[in-house]
């Protein structure tokens, strides 16, 4: 993968756009990334897909989607790349923000000095449809040999009628 980029002139293992980029462009599959696809580096060696629990409530789509990224984020590491370093970094590699006018971005670590876990939450808000108001993005992430890594993620429609409650993605807002 790193020879590719540079042929291409994608600077891919020094930003999380540019890696996201060379997975779309080349359709690189769960699969293929489960067989070591692209630069394999201890850390990337040792990923597994993350599992499909309660944590990541959209099932295997986010699953294989987190695991791409997580084998991502250990290449760019094993290159040199700094940015896998910071969760909210590593977060913003994951999400796809949908342009609203008003996003908040909240990263909640699990102990004021050297974290080990941290939530990152991601709200956006003034979406302009009548129905749904914005989009809740909840990000669980584990350090582990110095690379944040992706182990839950829920995201839920803000509802822009009725009681304004939230619904699942799989759902609908009234």
């Amino acid at each position: 993968m790193r020879y590719i980029a540079q042929r291409i002139g994608i600077r891919a293992l020094s930003s999380p756009r540019g890696i996201l980029t060379l997975l779309i462009l080349f359709g690189l599959s769960a699969s293929a990334a489960a067989q070591g696809g692209g630069g394999a580096s201890s850390a990337a060696a040792a990923l597994k897909p993350v599992p499909v629990s309660d944590a990541l409530e959209q099932g295997k789509d986010v699953a294989w989607r987190a695991f791409a990224v997580n084998k991502a984020v250990a290449d760019a590491w094993a290159a040199g790349a700094a940015w896998p370093a910071d969760p909210i970094r590593v977060a913003l590699a994951y999400l796809e923000l949908q342009g609203a006018p008003n996003t908040v971005i909240t990263r909640t670590d699990d102990r004021a000095e050297s974290a080990t876990h941290t939530k990152i939450t991601v709200i956006e808000d003034g979406f302009l449809d009548d129905s749904v108001s914005g989009l809740e993005q909840y990000l669980t992430l584990e350090l582990v040999d110095g690379v944040w890594r992706i182990t839950g993620y829920q995201g839920l429609w803000r509802c822009g009628r009725g009681d304004r409650a939230t619904v699942p993605l799989s759902g609908r807002c009234p």
